[in-house]
């Protein structure tokens, strides 16, 4: 980075360490985004998740016996690529591809933080999703379509998902605007 030989005096040794910090930043690629931005992402996340969830619980409603569906499988792709992609610019934004031994104590527990409590979420919504396996095992009348197609499989690709990109959408949603340069 610098040819210079480190400076020698303690305030020198931290002007020139912020100095390859800062370098190293730059390298990184990075998006920065506002948090009204981050938080605008986060809800179109959600809001797509929620969209492929609707899509895949048509498509099980709708599929018939010869195994055809009446919703096109190009229009729960898009969705998937449209969650992909505010997925990347979100994870970009947080600054999620910086490896665990280039973040500072700071960084490394917010990470923790919000992985955290993204697992918890994840934990509420595996309960729910078990009582209304549950629920649908006892009473199928309150359920809209057959409870031969009840079968939570087809949501798993939304889930893993979600299992994935919680925990950085959480710190789109949380962290403060970026510092100006």
């Amino acid at each position: 980075m610098n040819p210079q030989p480190p400076p020698r005096t303690r305030e020198e040794q931290i002007a020139y360490n912020n100095e390859v910090l800062r370098q190293h930043e730059l390298l990184m690629p990075t998006v920065r985004l506002s948090r009204t931005k981050r938080r605008a992402l986060a809800a179109c996340f959600f809001l797509v998740f929620a969209t492929a969830i609707a899509i895949q619980g048509v498509v099980a409603a709708t599929t018939s016996s010869s195994g055809r569906s009446a919703i096109n499988p190009g229009l729960f792709s898009f969705a998937m690529a449209g969650f992909i992609a505010i997925y990347l610019v979100i994870l970009i934004s947080v600054g999620g591809l910086k490896k665990p031994n280039q973040l500072d104590e700071r960084e490394r527990a917010i990470r923790d933080h919000s992985t955290a409590v993204a697992y918890r979420v994840v934990a509420v919504l595996v309960v729910i999703l078990c009582v209304v396996e549950g629920l649908a095992a006892v009473n199928t009348s309150w359920i809209p379509f057959p409870p031969a197609a009840l079968n939570l499989l087809p949501y798993s690709g939304p889930f893993i998902w979600l299992l994935i990109c919680l925990p950085y959408v959480l710190l789109a949603w949380t962290l403060p605007d970026p510092e100006p340069f």
